[in-house]
C-alpha cells in the first residue's frame, strides 16, 4: 500500500490543457500533456479559434478511439505531433498515413517542418 499526500494528489490532477502562442504571424495551439476532449474543445472554445499549427502530444491518440473526429474540431491548419518515442515512431508513421494523411510529426528520425512568416495586418477598432 501507498501513502500519497492531498498535495500530491491535487499536483496529479491539475495538468495545463492548452497554450496559445503568436509566432511571426502564425497561431500555435500547444496542448502539452493535456488530454485533449470534447469537453476540453468546447469549454476552451477551441472550435471557434483560428488555429495555424496545433501541437499534440503523440500519446493522446492511442488513449481515444475518436480521436481523428476529435482533432478535425480544432479546425488547425496544420496538426503536429510530438513526442514520439524513437520505438513508436514507424507505427505512429503508418498510423498517420491511414487516418490523418494531412498531419505531421516532429521527431529527429522523421522530418523537420518549416513555416515562412505570414504577413501580419494590424487592425484598429474605434469603441465609442
Amino acid at each position: 500500500m501507498f501513502y500519497i499526500d492531498k498535495f500530491y494528489i491535487q499536483f496529479l490532477i491539475r495538468q495545463n490543457y492548452a497554450y496559445f502562442v503568436e509566432i511571426n504571424g502564425w497561431t500555435v495551439l500547444h496542448v502539452g500533456d493535456g488530454e485533449l476532449t470534447d469537453d476540453i474543445i468546447a469549454g476552451l472554445k477551441l472550435d471557434e479559434q483560428r488555429i495555424d499549427v496545433a501541437l499534440i502530444y503523440d500519446l493522446l491518440v492511442r488513449r481515444q478511439p475518436h480521436y481523428v473526429s476529435l482533432l478535425s474540431k480544432l479546425n488547425a491548419g496544420q496538426v503536429v505531433f510530438l513526442h514520439i518515442p524513437p520505438d513508436n515512431i514507424s507505427s505512429f508513421a503508418g498510423w498517420l498515413t491511414a487516418n490523418l494523411p494531412a498531419a505531421a510529426m516532429l521527431s529527429p528520425q522523421h522530418k523537420t517542418l518549416e513555416y515562412e512568416a505570414k504577413s501580419v495586418e494590424k487592425t484598429v477598432k474605434n469603441y465609442k
